[in-house]
């Protein structure tokens, strides 16, 4: 099942926060986004980012404006993002703690891996909108 319609299914709440911290102007009106991750529960497998630049595109598999991957750890981990252009940007997040690729849910939906989206906006009867989740990058 592709990622959008098992997030589409979400019924718990975020067990991953994530805060978007917009940072200085690059070279060439090149912008640079730190994702920052909180409450991280383990440091088995990856934190996985994909950051999205449009309501069209979000959460659609391949449509993303950048991924990152890095290795779990307990706590915060910072991603960042350089050479953006200026647009509204909103990530998700998911903590893929068996390593598998795949964001796992239960035969209902239910997430049994931790994940998030930007702005702290939250999943109720399914992922948030590009506009609760997004940012504006100038």
């Amino acid at each position: 099942m592709p990622p959008r319609n098992r997030l589409m299914k979400i019924f718990v709440p975020a067990l991953l926060a994530l805060i978007l911290i917009v940072g200085g102007a690059l070279p060439s009106s090149a912008e640079m986004l730190v994702v920052t991750v909180r409450d991280i529960r383990s440091s088995e497998g990856d934190i996985r980012i994909a950051l999205y630049n449009s309501a069209d595109d979000f959460l659609v598999d391949g449509h993303t404006a950048a991924t990152q991957t890095l290795s779990a750890r307990q706590g915060v981990l910072k991603f960042v993002f350089v050479n953006l252009r200026p647009g509204d940007y909103a990530a998700a997040a998911f903590h893929d703690e068996n390593q598998s690729g795949d964001f796992d849910t239960n035969f209902i939906g239910i997430p049994r891996e931790g994940y998030g989206f930007s702005n702290g906006a939250e999943a109720g009867l399914g992922p948030p909108d590009f506009e609760e989740a997004s940012v504006k990058l100038v």
